[in-house]
This record gives structure tokens, sequence and C-alpha cells, in this order.
């Protein structure tokens, strides 16, 4: 049976059978998330069969051509199917009776698409999905940590490890804070910097309704800069680094390469099996990965739900645009635009340059 849970109460109860979902399945979590998009609201949509549950959680937000219809999207920055049992055949029946019932449920409620970012710690097999086309985007950096930090430190690329030494000679001060400002700052000014798009300028009201989950270290240089600012998620007995940026001004300290360097000591020290860097950019998963040779893979997931309504949206938004948003490869491509459309070529071309470079490039 299909039901769409939005209470957090109940959205508690259903996580409650299902082990140790991630913080960001959760509902304060979800919410907060849910608030950085335009009208969005949170939702679980929740399966049940043979004693065995699925949780889908997720935002809907409105259609920017179509304001009475919606699509959906995972929260920031994972999201995807939290199950109450590990056997995968188990797990496949769940998806075979979720997967048609909810699209029925979207083409009902108008709801046109659904874009999902897997949670890169969740077991994901695309082939037992029917009506989401699931396939890996790339793969995820990850410092595991269960080790001593001799050998962590060990896993660094040279280069790596030469930059974390030059940056600790300059002696920078490193403390744990709660007072967002300063954080809010950099991160923005990083925003301006890259041109990025407004959805990333998150207000201190994100921050603020999650913080009990998230760690915020800043460091200064011995003159008092604030150099770094950094914000890590724990979830579970894994940690995530954030939100972690630097003043441009500053990198002649080495602040990122520092900070990193601290946080990994830190949660190591503190029981933490894994610290999740992630990826992004191929110039930035470049550089996370001169912390560690080890990789997860990124799952992406995408259903149309209603193809006419999609079909005549993406004209639409074609004809607004000048552009062919389907030759562009954005989903949904109702929503590409200029900007969207830049980043996903942008991407292309730096795929392209990463492959040409050898392990010990440093591009940072």
């Amino acid at each position: 049976m299909l039901r769409i849970v939005t209470e957090p109460a109940d959205w508690t109860a259903v996580l409650g059978g299902l082990g140790r979902p991630s913080v960001m399945a959760g509902p304060v979590y979800a919410r907060a998330a849910a608030a950085l998009e335009a009208g969005g609201t949170a939702e679980l949509a929740v399966w049940e069969a043979e004693g065995h549950r699925l949780a889908h959680p997720y935002v809907r937000r409105p259609v920017p051509l179509a304001p009475d219809e919606s699509d959906l999207i995972s929260v920031f920055d994972f999201g995807g199917f939290w199950f109450s049992t590990d056997d995968p055949a188990a797990r496949a029946a769940l998806l075979a009776g979720f997967e048609p019932a909810f699209a029925a449920h979207c083409r009902d409620a108008g709801i046109v698409s659904a874009f999902v970012r897997f949670h890169p710690f969740q077991a994901v097999d695309p082939a037992a999905f029917r009506r989401f086309t699931v396939w890996k985007f790339f793969d995820n950096v990850v410092v595991p940590l269960d080790r001593a930090m001799g050998a962590i430190r060990r896993d660094y690329a040279p280069s790596r490890r030469h930059k974390v030494r030059q940056g600790g000679r300059y002696a920078p001060v490193i403390d744990r804070s709660a007072d967002y400002g300063p954080f809010l700052n950099v991160y923005h000014a990083n925003l301006d910097r890259l041109n990025a798009d407004p959805f990333y300028y998150f207000p201190l009201s994100f921050f603020d309704a999650v913080r009990e989950h998230l760690d915020l270290f800043y460091l200064h240089d011995t003159d008092g800069r604030l150099c770094a600012a950094h914000t890590y998620l724990r979830d579970g007995d894994t940690v995530f680094a954030f939100l972690c940026h630097s003043d441009a001004d500053t990198l002649e300290v080495r602040p990122n390469d520092v900070l990193f360097d601290h946080a990994i000591e830190h949660y190591a020290a503190r029981g933490f099996r894994c610290l999740h860097l992630g990826g992004g950019s191929p110039t930035l998963t470049h550089y996370k990965g001169t912390f560690s040779p080890r990789r997860v893979p990124y799952f992406l997931g995408r259903a149309v739900f209603d193809d006419a309504r999609y079909g005549d949206l993406t004209r639409r938004r074609a004809a607004i645009e000048g552009m062919d948003p389907d030759a562009i490869g954005f989903f949904p491509a109702y929503r590409c635009n200029e900007r969207n459309a830049a980043a996903v070529h942008r991407g292309a071309k730096e795929r392209a340059k990463i492959r040409d470079m050898g392990p010990e490039s440093d591009e940072d």
C-alpha cells in the first residue's frame, strides 16, 4: 500500500522501522532542504508489502512554466530509497510494487517528473528499477577513518602531504564555532565569484534548522584573517564534508588543505568510520582525490510520469531559451536555461581535461 507522509511524527515513525537511515532522510532535514526550493514541500512516499517497508523522501516543487503542476527532486545533498530489509530479492519486490503505484499517484497529483540523487552509501542496483532510470554518474571520494592517522596520511598524494605541511608552517588557528555569520560571508563571496546559481545561496535559517547535525570549523592565520570556513554533516558513523570554502585571497596558507587534514584527524579520533569528501566538478573531484584513493559510486535517477506534459513543457522552454534542452542533457529539460546549459558544457570540458592529467597533477 502506498501512502504519502508529511507530518514529522508520522515520518519519524516510518523511519524507525528502517534501521539507521540517513539524517538527510529525516523530517527535520527534509523540511529545511525543502525551504531552499521555491514553493518546496517535503514529502515521504512509503510502500509496505509482505512485512517489509520502502521509504522515499523528496522535495515537491512547482514547475516554473506551470505552477499548478510540480516535479520532485532529492533534498540537498542526497536522497534515494531506504528499505527495512537488506535482502536484494525483497528490495526488488518492494520496488516492483512501489514504482507503478507511485507513478499513478504522481500522474493523478499533477507531478510531471522526478530526479533522484542517491545517497552514496546506499546499495543501489540500477537493474532493480523499472519506472525510474538509474545510472552511475561518477565516483565520490571517501576517506576511511578506521586506521591510525599515519596510515590515513600515507594515502594522501605526495603533493598533498607536502602542502598540508606547508600550510602548517603558517601556524594557523582552527576553532569550532556555532556562529554561522562569518561562514556565510565566505560562502556567499565564493558563490559570487563563481557566478553560482541563486539556489546555492543558503540562508542562515537553513543552518539553524539542521545545526544539531553540523560541525563548523574556522581557520584563521596568525594575523587573525579568516582563511577558510568548513561545515561537516554528521550522519551516523559517517561524516560528510558539507560546504567547505576558503577566502580566495589567502590560498598561500593552504587553508583548505590544512582544514581538511584537521577534520580527518578530528573525526578519526572520535570513532567515525568514514569521511565523505564527495565529487563536484571534475577539477574539484581531482583535488579531493589527492586526500584518498578510495571511491564509492554515485548514482542518479530520473522518471517522467506524464510524457505528454513533459514534452509540452520542454517545447515551451525551448521556445523561451532558443535552444534544444533535450540535446543539452539537463533533466528535467523544461527547467533548462542558459546558466545550467553552460554548467553542463563546462563539466564535459573539465572531464576531458582531467582525463589528460597524471595522478600527481595539482590544479587546486
